[in-house]
């Protein structure tokens, strides 16, 4: 590292000997719109380590912007980023993706709607989407990667790679990596995973790197909930749920209808005025096939299980078979919110989720069909999967 660099030295990745040496290495770092702050303080970093920085930027499309950076992203526009690297005398590509960016969202909102699921896009965009797509440039450049995600990536000397939650758990992005591919994670450096919020905001005033974006930490990460998402599915001029069917008991009883599963989440409390007695029922899952909504009580609900898609071990397949291992899961729609679970081998690659009690404040683990969710062992991030079916 050289010797006038700005990045802390105790949280170094060099000290940390978390780093290969940088000294003449190609890096591309991307620069995202949405989080230009960021990803430019990586830049400034391994620039300052002495690795040969290129930029990419990618334009994104109305609904890949939308579901990406929320309704009123304050945020460097463009061309103030092209003036910012030629200050700094760093080459800067710009790619249109728009057309690709919102190819990808329509078709993840089909998909998603058609089982009647959550389209829980956002945690997906940057695994599925947007670093295969640097990877694919950086290929054309003969480049490593690195991009400006609350995220650590440690090497080791025998050149195992892990993905690490950020130092400051209170900016932790790692879940938006959860889905991307070990061959993508293993080009992959992010310094700024490395330092606390309070250094990133000293940082980022000393570089002037503010210029309209006010609140930089703010966190982008959660998904956006199901209001939010009438106006997506309205731009894409999709329906917003699957046909009507039947609520019923745990014990198959019929109770009445509804109007789709996306429109009954897990935990929602339905009233049926025809039942005199406890005319309250509690969602306790789903039928997809039979198209039921399930109900029962919050004792029913509180011993419900959920089952995950197969799931996409980032670092390493931990050895469920054993007795009960409790590992840490993150809903992407709750990153803040950590639930200690107890997961299980199921149908081969999927896996049976139960035991879930919040670790932060006191919320129920409430799933919706769609939602994903990252597991973790420590602040090890093993992998990330879809809730696809959920039962008592």
């Amino acid at each position: 590292m050289a010797k006038n660099s700005s990045y802390p030295k105790k949280a170094s990745p060099a000290d940390l000997g978390s780093q290969r040496p940088l000294s003449g290495k190609k890096l591309l770092v991307g620069i995202a719109a949405g989080d230009a702050v960021l990803s430019r303080l990586a830049a400034i970093f391994l620039k300052e380590q002495g690795a040969n920085i290129e930029l990419v930027h990618f334009r994104l499309g109305k609904l890949a912007q939308k579901v990406r950076y929320g309704e009123n992203p304050r945020e460097p526009k463009e061309e103030l980023i092209v003036k910012w690297a030629k200050d700094h005398n760093l080459p800067l590509n710009i790619v249109d993706l728009s057309l690709e960016s919102d190819a990808f969202c329509t078709a993840w909102i089909r998909h998603h709607l058609s089982q009647a699921w959550m389209p829980d896009i956002k945690s997906n965009f940057d695994g599925r989407f947007l670093l295969p797509q640097l990877a694919q440039f950086g290929v054309k450049l003969k480049c490593d990667l690195a991009t400006g995600h609350r995220a650590r990536i440690v090497r080791s000397e025998s050149g195992e790679i892990r993905l690490l939650k950020s130092i400051d758990s209170s900016i932790d992005q790692s879940t938006l990596l959860g889905f991307a591919k070990l061959q993508f994670i293993k080009q992959l450096y992010l310094p700024v995973g490395y330092l606390k919020t309070e250094e990133i905001s000293k940082l980022a005033l000393a570089h002037k790197l503010v210029e309209v974006t006010e609140n930089i930490l703010a966190d982008r990460m959660i998904a956006q909930e199901y209001s939010a998402f009438e106006s997506l599915v309205s731009l894409v001029g999709l329906p917003r749920v699957r046909s009507k069917g039947y609520v019923i008991s745990v014990k198959k009883v019929i109770l009445g209808e509804h109007k789709g599963l996306i429109t009954a989440p897990i935990g929602q409390t339905r009233v049926f005025e025809e039942l005199k007695e406890s005319p309250s029922r509690i969602v306790l899952g789903h039928d997809i096939l039979k198209n039921w909504v399930i109900v029962g009580s919050e004792d029913q609900l509180n011993r419900s299980s959920c089952l995950s898609s197969p799931i996409n071990w980032v670092f390493q397949k931990p050895d469920l078979s054993k007795a009960h291992e409790v590992l840490s899961l993150v809903m992407s729609s709750d990153p803040q919110n950590s639930y200690p679970v107890t997961a299980e081998l199921a149908l081969g690659s999927s896996l049976r989720i139960s035991s879930a009690t919040s670790l932060g404040e006191a919320k129920p683990f409430r799933p919706r069909l769609g939602s994903t969710f990252t597991l973790y062992r420590g602040t090890l991030c093993l992998g990330s999967a879809r809730i696809v079916e959920s039962f008592s």
